[in-house]
């Protein structure tokens, strides 16, 4: 089984600074980073169970193509942990082995509850 080999995991969940970039542009208010977590949070599971599909169908494509989107959302949202572990799904899913994924989807899995936790904490 060929492993893709990436950067090593990211400490941080949250990028402080792209929170903050939001913040910004709603001129300090939380309105904006709410609007975008719920669109995320109404996205993402979705997105979640079609690359479970797709690594359950063996569909490689699939599963790079929905790793990769999700991996984009999630750097506008500064969820540096689960870009990371999208990231890495992503590289493995474009070899054609999935051997590794499985295990690299949990990843995201858990990433994502993380991540979103953490948002759902930056606006309360």
């Amino acid at each position: 089984m060929a492993q893709v080999d990436p950067q090593p995991e990211p400490s941080q969940i949250l990028d402080q600074a792209m929170v903050d970039q939001l913040r910004d542009l709603a001129d300090g208010s939380d309105a904006l980073l709410i609007e975008v977590l719920q669109t995320f949070k109404a996205d993402s599971p979705q997105r979640i169970t079609d690359m479970r599909a797709a690594l359950a169908a063996g569909d490689a494509q699939a599963l790079h193509r929905g790793a990769h989107t999700l991996k984009g959302a999630c750097g506008n949202l500064g969820l540096r942990r689960l870009e990371w572990a999208c990231a890495r799904l992503d590289r493995q899913a474009r070899t054609g082995d999935l051997g590794p994924c499985p295990e690299q989807l949990a990843r995201v899995e858990r990433a994502y509850v993380e991540g979103v936790g953490a948002l759902e904490a930056e606006t309360r």
